[in-house]
């Protein structure tokens, strides 16, 4: 699975929120707005009461939320870039700016990490982590994952 096949001009977004839970319902009501779910009520009270217990936030400005939905019968996965950061969890010093939220099918509930595991890739890279942030579209921050990967691809070869 690519990186490219989930992250794409309509998937990727610029946040407006100032909160985690405003973060939170601003991605799942984009994939509402997209089609890709009906309602978005059920699960983010599900996401919001989850990252309450237990935050997504990794760090370095990432966080990745996640859950499954009755909905999906694949992956669905929507990358939220907020340029001025957000408090994402208390106890996280760096404001977060990179929110992967990804969705796995109720009959395939652990996809996700396989997904979340090459996106981490990625970050590792900090001038890439920059880039992403200060990007100007969608389209351009998907330019940015397709150069990324097939640089990989080609290094694997």
């Amino acid at each position: 699975m690519k990186i490219t096949d989930k992250l794409n001009k309509e998937t990727i977004i610029f946040l407006d929120g100032e909160t985690r839970s405003d973060i939170i319902k601003e991605l799942l009501d984009h994939l509402v707005e997209i089609n890709y779910l009906e309602t978005s009520d059920e699960l983010f009270s599900s996401i919001d009461s989850r990252e309450t217990e237990s935050s997504s936030d990794i760090g370095r400005g990432i966080a990745f939320p996640h859950s499954i939905s009755k909905e999906l019968q694949e992956l669905v996965c929507i990358l939220g870039i907020s340029k001025s950061g957000i408090d994402y969890d208390n106890d996280i010093i760096l404001p977060c700016h990179i929110i992967l939220l990804s969705l796995s099918p109720i009959n395939n509930p652990d996809i996700h990490r396989k997904f979340i595991s090459k996106f981490r890739s990625f970050m590792v890279d900090s001038n890439f982590k920059y880039q992403l942030i200060n990007s100007q579209s969608p389209e351009g921050i998907g330019k940015l994952l397709a150069n990324w990967e097939i640089k990989q691809m080609e290094e694997e070869l």
